[in-house]
């Protein structure tokens, strides 16, 4: 029987940033489940899956940051560990103009 691999919940809303580091992640021998915001992982995480390790970018789009959902996650997974990722701290109005501009 193979032995089981360190599963880490990657919570990032920018696919090809989630995209890199899911497959750096699975290349070092971990099991990935990538997701784009904090209700999608608390979601996944009542569904029962076996989760170690959370991985999440500090700045999500919606109403729950990283350390939001890090404190949910540990109170629904006690037993998972928790790491964020810093990203690039933006004012609020600086990212707003920018998606409106995208728009």
């Amino acid at each position: 029987m193979p032995e089981r691999r360190t599963s880490v919940l990657l919570v990032e809303d920018e696919i090809l940033i989630s995209k890199l580091i899911a497959e750096v992640l699975s290349e070092s021998g971990f099991a990935v489940h990538a997701v784009e915001g904090g209700e999608e992982a608390l979601r996944y995480l009542a569904s029962g899956a076996d989760v170690d390790v959370l991985f999440t970018d500090i700045n999500l789009v919606g109403r729950m940051d990283g350390s939001i959902l890090r404190e949910r996650c540990a109170r629904n997974a006690p037993n998972c560990r928790s790491s964020i990722i810093p990203g690039a701290i933006r004012p609020p109005r600086w990212r707003r103009r920018c998606r409106a501009r995208s728009s």
